[in-house]
């Protein structure tokens, strides 16, 4: 409620009449200005309600509420619906009250809708104090606290949150955010992590804070200072007692001598004693003082007149103080033993679920904490039973075709980089979908099993990268079955009319393809080649003139000496610079991202004409079946054998199209085929179409280098013939040029030259 509300009250109590400030009328005034502009707002209390939640203070919101507020009430007459925006205007106005010097836009008046506002206060995020308030709740709800009082602080963080705050301002690998985070990886391998810090050491003491590792049985392994070096158990336990010393001679004169106090303490009791013709030092009997009011469970107090004991007890105490640290973080470990999240192994077990077609992987906690796991695949062969093969087969665990079976899949597998730990074939019966029961006839199923490699651990990270492997064989799935099909037929153990009659479709071949000029029959394929006649860009007229300047390494030219800042050296004797842009240009085509955008152009454009067919189907015999999906079939260009003539850009590159002997498939890689003939005059202008990009963004890079390396190769000559006498150095007459400089006749040429290059290249 604004104060002139409060003096208003006042007024009416005391019979005293308020003396209002400035702010305070101007407050009242846009309250009144307000109410006279929304009527029927103010009937209902609203504009009295907008301006208690004003956060401005002196009404300075208001009226933007209000106009807010009205025009909701034009659109929408349900009573909760009203109810909910007036509360959603003022949050709006209060969020943008707080976060307005974070805005652009800084007055509220800008945002023509509270939508508006709240989508520009979405995008601010957090502030840097919520953030690290964030953090904070964070940090706490995946920690637990072992150790705390005046003097020490002791953690144990259980997730990487966690780690990362507790273990900040530390080189702790397993707080990093800046690089990899260990936290996961040495917790699932059995490592508990205890962050003790030290109230009263300095920020850049090395044993600020210490990290005490744990084993899964709660034994201390190793101690690990803030710089992350590992410190053995004196260091620890010193840390402990000076940093126990420093917070008693706080605000002392003894401040910043806690080290030097430790040390004499360690040095009487372990080593000298004490001079019994000593007094025992006053400061020796208040730190006992202070240590006994501090900590229980102690030894009984010293005799303070007996340096010997005092000595001795303050020692005694720091160990004890740091044992009983080392012991509480000990006892939690035990208690809860560090290991893999189990949620973490479910979610890469459903993210390989959601993602495999027909591998598997599994898990198993075989103990507290300890896992394992496996996976494998199954290509099952169901479009072929037992009719289908040669002979009478026998898959026996010791039958001759079973070993043949088993040689040819793991070759295919090693081949698609599958390495199974071993194969298994199934002989049994399909599954009858018309009949609904298990049919008499058998089919082949080749089933493989795979375990963790040495490197895959029984951790969280250890199954993703087994899981991630097994999704990279999954994604060879097809692949290695048509290839495994393609091995049967080729040795003999599955019948084939496409063998048999495979002169007389390569005969066929050779009279009805008119693009292919070579049809060869290998080993269980046919492949055909024909080559695509494109036209690229050629090079420049200039490129060819700056090539005959610089000549090559057997033949070199008057600037040959420039030639290889834009080549590099050791390059071959005979090769011109347009040879050097002919090689980068075939290299840039060789990139796999443009070999794959050809691909996809070939399946649009049988796409294309699958859409185009169903169009017309009610034309006789029409056939609309897309082969490029049907067909089995594979399909490239031949890059060792490519054509470029950078003179006139006329460019043949080799294509091929090879089709498996396969009854199952060859009708439509025959259609294929014939279609791939049919299309040739397209399939040339998308190669034409993809690569003249390709082509021409490497002659305007190379075009872009020239102009940069003449030009400064330009400036590197002038600076050195600066101030020399030109024609001591050339032996020629001097010339001037337009601005009166000096030149000589050969630098003159080599200017007029340069002049036309930047003529060509702007």
């Amino acid at each position: 409620m604004p104060l002139y509300h409060n003096k208003w009250r006042g007024f009416l109590n005391e019979g005293v009449k308020p003396t209002l400030t400035e702010e305070e009328l101007l407050a009242e005034g846009r309250l009144e200005d307000v109410k006279k502009k929304y009527v029927e707002l103010d009937k209902r209390g609203i504009i009295d309600d907008l301006s208690v939640k004003d956060p401005s203070g002196n009404n300075a919101y208001l009226g933007w509420m209000a106009k807010k507020v009205a025009d909701f009430f034009r659109d929408q007459t349900s009573y909760a619906a009203r109810q909910d925006f007036i509360e959603k205007t003022k949050d709006a106005t209060k969020k943008f009250h707080l976060n307005k010097q974070r805005l652009k836009r800084k007055d509220l008046y800008q945002y023509k809708t509270v939508k508006d506002l709240f989508d520009e206060l979405d995008k601010l995020g957090d502030t840097s104090k919520q953030k690290r308030q964030k953090k904070k709740e964070t940090a706490m709800e995946g920690s637990e606290i072992v150790y705390d009082n005046d003097d020490f602080f002791a953690v144990r963080p259980m997730t990487v949150d966690a780690s990362c705050y507790y273990g900040r301002a530390t080189r702790w690998c397993i707080s990093s955010t800046q690089s990899q985070n260990y936290f996961d990886s040495y917790s699932a391998d059995g490592k508990g992590f205890i962050m003790v810090r030290m109230e009263h050491l300095d920020d850049d003491s090395n044993e600020k804070k210490i990290a005490l590792v744990y084993d899964r049985d709660g034994q201390l392994e190793e101690i690990f200072n803030t710089p992350d070096d590992s410190v053995d158990e004196d260091i620890w336990h010193s840390a402990v007692g000076v940093n126990v010393l420093e917070g008693i001679f706080d605000g002392t004169k003894y401040s910043g001598k806690g080290l030097m106090m430790y040390n004499e303490f360690w040095e009487v009791s372990q080593k000298t004693g004490f001079d019994e013709d000593k007094k025992v030092p006053g400061i020796w009997k208040a730190i006992v003082s202070k240590i006994a009011a501090s900590y229980d469970d102690l030894e009984e107090d010293p005799d303070l007149d007996d340096g010997d004991e005092v000595a001795e007890w303050i020692y005694n105490s720091f160990l004890r103080i740091s044992s009983e640290i080392e012991q509480q973080g000990s006892w939690n470990i035990e208690q809860n033993p560090p290991g893999p999240d189990p949620a973490a192994f479910q979610e890469i077990q459903d993210e390989f679920d959601q993602n495999a077609k027909a591998a598997y992987v599994s898990y198993d906690e075989y103990d507290s904490g300890q896992y394992s796991y496996s996976g494998g695949i199954t290509w099952e062969f169901d479009e072929i039973d037992e009719n289908d093969w040669v002979g009478d087969p026998d898959f026996g665990w010791n039958g001759d075709e079973a070993e043949k079976v088993q040689e040819i899949a793991r070759s295919v597998m090693d081949d698609n980089y599958i390495y199974p730990d071993d194969i298994e074939l199934e002989w049994s019966g399909v599954w009858d979908r018309e009949k609904g029961a298990m049919s008499t006839n058998k089919a082949l199923s080749i089933r493989v099993n795979f375990t963790p490699d040495y490197d895959e651990g029984n951790t969280p990270d250890g199954f993703r990268d087994f899981a991630n492997r097994v999704q990279g064989y999954d994604e060879n799935y097809d692949a290695v079955k048509d290839e495994i099909l393609n091995q049967l037929y080729k040795n003999n153990l599955l019948k084939s009319e496409a063998y048999a009659n495979a002169n007389e479709i390569q005969i066929n071949l050779e009279k009805d393809l008119k693009n292919f000029d070579e049809i060869k029959l290998g080993d269980g394929e046919i492949t055909s080649y024909g080559d695509l006649h494109v036209q690229l860009p050629h090079l420049p007229a200039d490129f060819f003139e700056l090539s005959r300047k610089m000549g090559s390494g057997d033949k070199p030219g008057e600037w040959y000496d420039r030639k290889d800042g834009l080549t590099g050296i050791a390059r071959p004797m005979k090769e011109m610079f347009a040879d050097f842009i002919k090689i980068k240009i075939l290299r840039a085509m060789d990139d796999v991202v443009y070999r794959q955008h050809f691909k996809k152009t070939i399946a649009k454009i049988f796409k294309k004409a699958e859409e185009d067919a169903n169009k017309q189907l009610e034309l006789p015999l029409q056939e609309a079946d897309n082969p490029y999906e049907l067909g089995n079939f594979n399909y490239a260009t031949v890059p060792s054998q490519r054509i470029y003539h950078p003179e006139s850009g006329k460019f043949t590159v080799p294509f091929y199209v090879e089709i498996p002997l396969r009854d199952d498939s060859l009708q439509w890689n025959l259609r294929f085929l014939k279609d791939v003939d049919k299309f040739w005059s397209l399939i040339e202008d998308s190669y034409e179409a993809i690569f003249t990009k390709v082509v021409q963004d490497v002659i305007d890079n190379q075009a872009s280098v020239i102009k940069r390396y003449l030009s400064m190769f330009d400036k590197e000559k002038e600076a050195e013939e600066k101030g020399n006498d030109p024609e001591q150095k050339t032996g020629g007459p001097v010339v001037r040029n337009a601005r009166g400089e000096q030149m000589t006749e050969s630098k003159k040429s080599m200017q007029s030259h340069f002049q036309g290059w930047r003529n060509f290249l702007k």
